[in-house]
């Protein structure tokens, strides 16, 4: 087939019409961004993680959780002969006081101690439910705080600080209580600390108590009472050991009259006074 050359000039024009009227759209189609592909190390690596799960998957195994808190450690407080190695230099002891109290020692030297207090009934009404519970022990947490506050600016004055955290759940002999804390603090230095805990047994409000005070302070420290370091060294086994223990009965508080023996007011509980040991009632908060 042959073209003429008015024939060949006419679709010549309509081409270079057409291309010039397309060029804008090609051009912007040329300037487009393109999808780049990963590097070869990319791939591989996204490859690798997938292997992976395919792997835990196929194999069975649960994936990894994370790690559990610490297990209680079960300290018999009833055990006339208590005497349990906590690992890392700390022991535990019956403490040789009217006091119910656990000893705390530390690399063979006594370090401080931890005291039980049972306190009368509010009512068995606060009782009926486990939220009903920690609200009633929180609400009394913060009076106890108050009055510990009044008292130590009364005993080492205006500039002594109190300062107290709130009251938050955890396990508490085998149950659910809360754990609160204070501190003080004078001239800009921590002086004292106390780390308690609360619950409720069939009624009545046990405090479980550790108290760390510096020497040479305001307050005159039983023996053995923790320095502030030591209550933080101490700290993590103290909760393990709160977590575990087991309890004496409950003090049976009649109506009228002393309380009945049981708890920590129990006598059969008391053991004779050692050297060295001087505990009558604690300085922690629920004094």
């Amino acid at each position: 087939m042959s073209f003429s050359g008015q024939a060949l000039g006419t679709w010549a024009n309509k081409y270079r019409y057409r291309t010039h009227r397309n060029f804008p759209r090609l051009t912007r189609l040329k300037w487009r961004p393109v999808l780049r592909t990963p590097p070869p190390a990319s791939l591989r690596l996204a490859a690798l993680a997938l292997a992976c799960v395919l792997a835990t998957a196929c194999s069975g195994r649960p994936p990894s959780q994370p790690a559990s808190e610490p297990a209680p450690i079960r300290v018999d407080w009833n055990d006339e002969n208590l005497a349990a190695d906590l690992g890392g230099g700390w022991e535990i002891s019956r403490c040789p006081t009217a006091a119910v109290a656990l000893c705390v020692a530390h690399d063979g030297a006594a370090t401080g101690h931890i005291l039980l207090e049972d306190l009368p009934s509010i009512g068995q009404e606060a009782t009926t439910s486990r939220d009903q519970i920690q609200a009633t022990l929180a609400v009394r947490t913060q009076t106890v705080y108050q009055v510990h506050r009044r008292q130590r600016q009364e005993r080492c004055g205006q500039d002594y600080q109190v300062d107290t955290s709130v009251p938050r759940p955890v396990p508490v002999a085998g149950g659910t209580g809360l754990r609160y804390e204070a501190t003080g603090a004078q001239g800009g230095r921590v002086v004292e600390r106390t780390i308690g805990f609360r619950t409720f047994r069939d009624g009545i409000e046990t405090l479980l108590e550790a108290t760390a005070i510096q020497p040479g302070t305001c307050l005159t420290p039983e023996s053995p009472t923790f320095t502030v370091p030591q209550l933080r060294d101490f700290e993590g086994l103290l909760e393990r050991v709160i977590a575990g223990s087991v309890l004496p009965p409950p003090t049976e508080y009649a109506a009228a009259g002393p309380a009945q023996p049981g708890g920590s007011k129990d006598p059969r509980l008391e053991r004779p006074p050692a050297n060295g040991v001087a505990i009558s009632h604690g300085l922690g908060l629920s004094r």
